[in-house]
């Protein structure tokens, strides 16, 4: 497993990009008064932020009951001496989705 980096780094880095995309999308860094509708947007950005917790909150509640149900049938085959193809499948489906969930 990699090093883990600092989340706040992390959230500079994406503060700075997004600001840069600000720059090249409307030509000026976002000021007080500027001509935005500054309260509109913030809402419908957080109405969109919600949206999308919401998602993940699902995918992420689906990721773990699954990981439970596999690793109790993953008991039973370990205890009985064997490992079908069935399971192995399963397995790399769930990793498969949860690789993708967390790549979003």
């Amino acid at each position: 497993m990699s090093e883990a980096r600092d989340a706040w780094e992390g959230v500079l880095e994406d503060m700075r990009a997004r600001r840069e995309l600000g720059l090249a999308r409307y030509g000026v860094p976002l000021t007080p008064f500027c001509k935005t509708r500054s309260l509109a947007d913030l809402r419908e950005e957080l109405l969109d932020g919600l949206a999308y917790l919401q998602k993940l909150k699902e995918e992420l509640t689906w990721v773990s009951k699954s990981l439970d149900v596999l690793l109790a049938r993953l008991a039973d085959e370990v205890s009985a001496g064997r490992v079908n193809a069935e399971l192995v499948s399963t397995l790399h489906s769930i990793s498969e989705r949860s690789r993708a969930a967390i790549a979003e």
